[in-house]
């Protein structure tokens, strides 16, 4: 009998943070979006980001931060017919690994300054990644859960 495929994906994006709060790590496309992984069955969001920072950027010590925006899994009928659900977490790293990545970042990523962010000069996934970025910079986004526009 063969398994059948998942009903639900999971994925999280790790938005890895400049501590100076000039920059951010970003995929590059259509649209720029945090980079993402699949969340394996029984590992928790958190989990799986810090795994993949570890085991894909040699990032042993996250700061992942309380804030976590997340979109609603989309509906059944989707492409696929695979629900998809998506969770943002926010990360700032040491000093030294950041240096390290500033150096030479990930394949098919680049640390970007938010101020190319707030001017919108490319779309964002989710959409109001800037707000977001500053949100928590500044102090005025809640900790826990938060519901974000996604495409």
């Amino acid at each position: 009998m063969p398994i059948p495929p998942p009903r639900l994906r999971r994925i999280v994006l790790l938005l890895l943070l400049d501590r100076s709060r000039r920059s951010v790590l970003l995929s590059g496309g259509r649209r720029l979006t945090p980079p993402s992984f699949t969340v394996a069955c029984g590992q928790s969001y958190h989990y799986a980001a810090a795994r993949a920072a570890e085991l894909r950027w040699g990032l042993p010590l996250l700061q992942i931060a309380p804030v976590v925006c997340h979109v609603w899994a989309t509906p059944p009928g989707r492409p696929g017919g695979v629900r998809t659900e998506r969770r943002l977490l926010m990360a700032s790293v040491r000093q030294p690994d950041l240096l390290r990545l500033l150096k030479k970042p990930p394949a098919r990523t680049q640390w970007r300054p938010l101020d190319s962010l707030r001017q919108r000069d490319s779309p964002t996934e989710p959409v109001d990644l800037a707000a977001i970025i500053e949100g928590y910079w500044d102090g005025w986004l809640p900790d826990g859960p938060l519901t974000v526009d996604w495409h």
